[in-house]
């Protein structure tokens, strides 16, 4: 009795140590990640816009949203990104994540035990997908993690007063789901389903017991659901909620299209097959990803093997582990199922009877949201259960042996895939940040250098390039100004204006352009015409030097080397040179000396802050075509359109041209 209980207390252990390290694996990718989405960017502006009175942009998101709880949500968002430049910032979004998978092995140790629980979190931490739309967008997982939490928690405290009851447990409890309903609708269908699960786990379903201590919990639900209708009833009267964000839509097919094109972009091997669109931001430098990510593009790209293999080999083994300690009995494992098909299903159906969203996302401006967290959370779980069901089928032998091991290598080969594909947005997001560096960079040189130009017209259309989903909003509905000229002002106290529009441009407008670099350090590039609009001054501005080579693209194919000892240092680094007229300056590409490591472990090592490598490889981008006759163009589009219709519309509303060109790189 002694040594079953030594050996079952070491293998609660060794689960626990393994869940702490794939948790911190988590954690570093997380680590650094800013402006990963628009909705990331827009609250970290108006953070500073509404800096001391939070309260009055949660009224405005309230009545145009129709949603009581943003008086909740939006104070706490706008705090949050208030801190994107301090590490705190990582500290509460990855510190609330942690506080909920913490809740999430109390709730599942709560249905069956803390060793299952602990095995479960292991495998759907290492299948995490890092991606714009299955991750909560940073700042998110203070609001939205947190209220799961409390479901959680909520969940938890109701089992244990049902295995020892105690009415400061019920209380506690109910206060608990109450709270966690105030954050998005679909909270008002899962965490009810919470409570339900933990009577059902308890044993044969218990009706009395459901009598006795469902009550607080009901009363909770109607209150918060009433107050909460009958806000959005009255604002949407009063013209809150034009888009239709809160309204029903009441078609079922339109409801079925989009819970399925959500449910299939959630889940990252049915995304990964039909592909997910990532829109780069190539033009600044940053990784050479493909505008579609598939299984293919993956591992086609990927000339890694070795570090493929280490990962394999990592992962097989904890999944391993996993399956052979765990003990899952078949009630269990329906519970666990029980819940994890609510988390996989119910958020996201909720979502698809928005008249709103029904309308985005079958129109594809959206590929996800929010709840795709939740899915691919509840599908990787059932996956793990469904091998564990297989697993346990045989008894200890060589039948079980055979099961567990190629159950590991599905789970490692998903977990790879998961590596590799999480590397990919990575990169992608830490290139992205930088160019929130550059306009830093370029405000304080106008600000040391040049305050004669401060009133001048900056043309800087890189700048509103996407990353990702990662679009700058359009101009502000409190002011009409556009984004970076806010920003500026706002966040960088420097009132100067920029726009990425080319029409009627005056004669001393000065031309921008950045590129981000591997190593972490963004380049601008400032152009302003001189003598008689007959030369341009061309000036590189970066907080340290960078060695690279400037192509000119549209001047002869012309490169010009840019050494370390060519910078000026003092409050920034300077390196200027003039260019004749006939140089135009948004054709100006950056190439870094410096590319960053090549192996995707090196890769994943990298410091947290705003350096990224090519995982993917590099294939010399910004190499000037040789001979412009080589270059054939094989298809383009779109070539028809209707009257009053954009064409290909694009997130920033305007229209998207592609061209196929044929066997021919460095375009820029």
């Amino acid at each position: 009795m002694e040594v079953k209980t030594i050996n079952k207390e070491i293998n609660l252990f060794s689960f626990a140590v393994a869940a702490a390290l794939v948790g911190a694996y988590l954690a570093w990718q997380l680590i650094g990640l800013r402006f990963t989405n628009h909705d990331d960017i827009y609250f970290h502006l108006n953070s500073w816009v509404f800096s001391g009175d939070y309260m009055s942009f949660a009224e405005d998101v309230a009545y145009d949203q129709a949603r009581l709880q943003a008086f909740i949500g939006m104070p706490i968002l706008l705090w949050v990104n208030h801190l994107h430049d301090s590490n705190l910032y990582d500290v509460f979004n990855i510190g609330v994540f942690g506080i909920f998978y913490l809740s999430l092995i109390w709730f599942l140790g709560k249905i069956g035990n803390t060793k299952d629980s602990l095995g479960i979190v292991i495998v759907t931490l290492l299948l995490f997908p890092l991606h714009y739309y299955f991750t909560f967008p940073q700042g998110y997982p203070v609001v939205v993690s947190m209220v799961l939490a409390f479901g959680f928690i909520s969940a938890g405290f109701l089992g244990s007063h049902l295995q020892k009851p105690s009415s400061w447990k019920l209380f506690i409890s109910a206060i608990l789901f109450t709270f966690s309903l105030w954050g998005s609708e679909y909270n008002f269908v899962l965490h009810p389903a919470l409570i339900i699960i933990i009577f059902i786990a308890q044993g044969k379903f218990n009706f009395e017991a459901l009598r006795k201590n469902a009550w607080p919990y009901a009363i909770g639900w109607w209150v918060s659901f009433l107050v909460y209708l009958s806000v959005s009833i009255i604002s949407r009267g009063n013209g809150g909620d034009a888009d239709g964000r809160v309204s029903f839509g009441f078609d079922f097919i339109a409801w079925l299209k989009t819970f399925l094109i959500l449910q299939q972009k959630a889940f990252l091997p049915s995304g990964l097959w039909n592909g997910i669109g990532l829109t780069s931001a190539t033009a600044q430098g940053s990784p050479e990803i493909p505008t579609l990510i598939t299984f293919s593009s993956l591992f086609h790209g990927t000339h890694d093997a070795f570090s493929m293999v280490v990962v394999f080999i990592l992962t097989f083994i904890i999944f391993g582990m996993a399956l052979s300690w765990q003990r899952l009995s078949t009630k269990s494992i329906r519970c666990y199922a029980l819940f994890f098909c609510c988390l996989a299903i119910v958020p996201a159906a909720v979502l698809a009877t928005s008249a709103h969203y029904q309308l985005i996302v079958i129109k594809g401006y959206l590929q996800g949201h929010l709840v795709t967290f939740y899915t691919q959370l509840g599908f990787s779980a059932l996956v793990f259960l469904l091998l564990s069901y297989i697993c346990n089928l045989w008894p200890k032998n060589a039948a079980k042996l055979l099961a567990i091991t190629l159950s590991a290598i599905l789970l490692a080969s998903f977990a790879t895939t998961t590596f590799i594909y999480n590397n990919v947005n990575r990169q992608v997001m830490s290139a992205n940040k930088q160019k929130w560096e550059a306009m830093r960079e370029l405000v304080i040189f106008v600000q040391s250098n040049r305050p004669d130009i401060v009133d001048k017209l900056f043309y800087a259309p890189s700048f509103w390039t996407a990353s990702g989903v990662s679009a700058i909003p359009g101009d502000s509905q409190y002011n009409g100004e556009n984004y970076w000229s806010e920003y500026a002002k706002k966040v960088l106290n420097t009132p100067i204006k920029i726009r990425n529009i080319d029409g009627d441009l005056p004669d001393d407008a000065l031309f921008v352009k950045y590129f981000s670099t591997p190593v972490g350090i963004p380049v601008v590039i400032l152009s302003e015409r001189i003598s008689g609009n007959q030369r341009w001054r061309m000036t590189l501005i970066a907080s340290r030097p960078v060695a690279g080579t400037i192509l000119f693209q549209r001047d002869g194919n012309r490169t010009r080397t840019v050494d370390l000892d060519q910078w000026k240092c003092e409050t920034q680094c300077i390196h200027t040179w003039s260019e004749s007229a006939a140089t135009q300056s948004v054709s100006i590409d950056f190439d870094p000396d410096d590319q960053g490591p090549t192996r995707l472990l090196a890769q994943f090592m990298l410091p947290r802050d705003s350096g990224y490598a090519h995982p993917l490889g590099r294939h010399s981008k910004n190499k000037p075509i040789a001979n412009l006759n080589d270059l054939k163009i094989l298809n383009w589009g779109p070539q028809t359109t209707v009257l009053g219709v954009i064409p290909n519309l694009q997130p920033d509303d305007g229209a998207g041209i592609w061209i196929k060109f044929s066997s021919v790189t460095g375009l820029g």
